[in-house]
């Protein structure tokens, strides 16, 4: 799962790293290209790595997210800190429609390459139009068959769900501010405050 943002991250922090080395100290390499000195220097290959590590942990405590905790506690913690309910229930909408539409779009294309649709470049460009062309049509087709069937529900403008209780453990309390405790002065050692 981490693989794709590995490697836009990775294409994203060469950019940073190589540049205009024009007057700059602790060169590691350089080129010439077009009228210009280009390369990395040392300053400018740290910056991207610390750029890379922070965004690949922002991006695992994401998943972290997303993997364990179910949707619907989320959409219950963003009611609770008063998050517009237009914002709210475009998520839950999105986020539920990705599947469906993930779904469609496998079948069409199944059905394409069973058809020998990519066998070459000329029926791949034709076969990814018509699937593009499909799935418009079909995700238009499930988005007012959702409509109808919220409509038939007594939609009122506010999707709602049940909201389970969870009850407060101090026990599970204390453990999780001995955590952070321990989190926040590994950051303060490695980062050499302490």
């Amino acid at each position: 799962m981490l693989a794709l943002p590995f490697y836009f991250l990775l294409a994203g922090v060469l950019t940073i790293a190589l540049g205009d080395i024009t007057h700059k100290t602790g060169i590691i390499f350089s080129f010439h290209v077009f009228n210009m000195n280009a390369g990395m220097t040392i300053a400018g290959l740290f910056t991207a790595s610390e750029i890379f590590i922070k965004s690949m942990a922002s991006v695992s405590a994401l998943y972290f997210l997303i993997l364990t905790v179910p949707v619907v506690d989320i959409i219950n913690i963003l009611r609770m800190l008063k998050i517009p309910e237009l914002f709210i229930e475009l998520m839950l909408l999105i986020y539920r429609f990705i599947f469906v539409f993930l779904d469609t779009m496998e079948k069409i294309r199944v059905s394409q390459k069973s058809r020998l649709g990519y066998s070459n470049i000329v029926s791949r460009f034709k076969s990814t139009a018509i699937l593009i062309s499909t799935l418009f049509t079909l995700s238009f087709k499930k988005s007012m068959d959702i409509h109808n069937v919220l409509v038939s529900r007594c939609y009122s403008g506010k999707i709602r769900f049940m909201q389970k209780k969870y009850e407060f453990s101090p026990s599970f309390m204390c453990l999780i501010i001995i955590a952070d405790a321990v989190f926040i002065a590994s950051a303060f050692v490695t980062r050499g405050i302490v």
